[in-house]
C-alpha cells in the first residue's frame, strides 16, 4: 500500500480500499503491481441530506513498477451524493496471454460505469500501457 499512498492523497484512502497483486507483464524479468483502489464499497449507504456535504469517492486502476510512477488504465473521482449506477468501479477479469511467442501478459478488465459496461485489454510495456477496446457479446 506504501507505493500507492505515495502518489496519491486522497484523505481517506485505507487499505481495505486497495486490491492489488504482482505479475511480470511484459516479460522483463521484473514483477508489476496491479491494483485497483475504490471507496465506494464504503459509501454504499451513504445518502446526503440537503445540509450535509457530499462523500468524495475516488476509483483508479493501474500498474506500479517496483519504486516507479503508476500508470493508470482508469480513474475517477468526484462528489457522492447517493446511490446510482453512473458511477463504475475497476474489475480485473483475468490475464491473457497478448503477443504469441513474447512471454507479454495482458489484462482483461471492465471499467466504467454500469451504463456502458466497457472492456479492454490493457498491454503494459515500456512503462506504458496501451487500452484495447474489446467487444462484449452477450446471447439473450
Amino acid at each position: 500500500m506504501k507505493p500507492l499512498t505515495k502518489y496519491w492523497k486522497e484523505p481517506d484512502l485505507l487499505k481495505e480500499d486497495i486490491t492489488a497483486f504482482t505479475l511480470d507483464l511484459d516479460n522483463d524479468g521484473k514483477e508489476e503491481i496491479v491494483f485497483a483502489a475504490s471507496n465506494l464499497h464504503r459509501l454504499a449507504n451513504f445518502v446526503a441530506k440537503n445540509d450535509e456535504d457530499p462523500a468524495h469517492y475516488f476509483i483508479y486502476g493501474g500498474i506500479l513498477e517496483k519504486n516507479g510512477v503508476p500508470t493508470l488504465f482508469y480513474s475517477d473521482r468526484g462528489d457522492y451524493l447517493g446511490g446510482t449506477d453512473a458511477i463504475g468501479v475497476v474489475t480485473i477479469k483475468g490475464v491473457v496471454p497478448i503477443a504469441p511467442g513474447t512471454g507479454e501478459l495482458a489484462l482483461l478488465i471492465s471499467a466504467g460505469s454500469g451504463l456502458s459496461g466497457d472492456q479492454q485489454i490493457i498491454r503494459y510495456r515500456g512503462g506504458r500501457a496501451q487500452r484495447i477496446d474489446v467487444i462484449r457479446f452477450t446471447c439473450n
